[in-house]
């Protein structure tokens, strides 16, 4: 159950101005839970307020109006700017939080002794500071398609190609 506020003396809002459906219809836009903003609406006021005619259109209308009133407009914005911040806070993933993350696994693996996930991490931090890369070899099994091989190859139809016949 919501908290009922009196706000300049109007029963059944929120201290934000908003009645429990406005305030429901805002935080169901903001979630996940629904795919439009008619469905959040829906959800909010139910589906019987609209009537006769093409729903769904109606509904659209009717979340436009009740988007467009200024206090909802301003809870929105605000829950938005919430959910933005919170995101990018867990988002924020560098080179410096994935090092210390490698550097408190290497000290949780030398408590527990455990030396190969000691120098897994101090490989991985290697890797990730571009100190240490994998050797890609290119050659087939047979080894009948190396680099060097292949290039002479591409060389040669690039000559065939673009030279004039003799």
């Amino acid at each position: 159950m919501r908290a009922m506020y009196s706000i300049g003396g109007v029963m059944g809002r929120n201290k934000y101005g908003l009645s429990p459906k406005e305030e429901r219809f805002v935080n169901n836009v903001l979630s996940a839970r629904f795919q439009t903003q008619i469905d959040a609406y829906w959800d909010a006021y139910g589906k019987g307020r609209v009537v006769g005619g093409d729903k769904r259109m109606q509904a659209s209308r009717a979340a436009s109006k009740v988007m467009a009133k200024p206090h909802v407009k301003q809870r929105f914005e605000y829950l938005r700017s919430m959910v933005d911040d919170a995101l990018a806070e867990k988002a924020v993933v560098t080179i410096e939080t994935i090092t210390a993350e490698l550097d408190e696994n290497r000290v949780f693996a030398k408590t527990i002794e455990q030396a190969a996930a000691m120098n897994s991490a101090t490989i991985a931090k290697a890797k990730l500071h571009g100190l240490m890369k994998d050797k890609v070899d290119l050659s087939s099994s047979d080894r009948s398609m190396s680099p060097a091989q292949m290039t002479d190859a591409v060389m040669d139809a690039l000559r065939r190609k673009h030279e004039p016949d003799t």
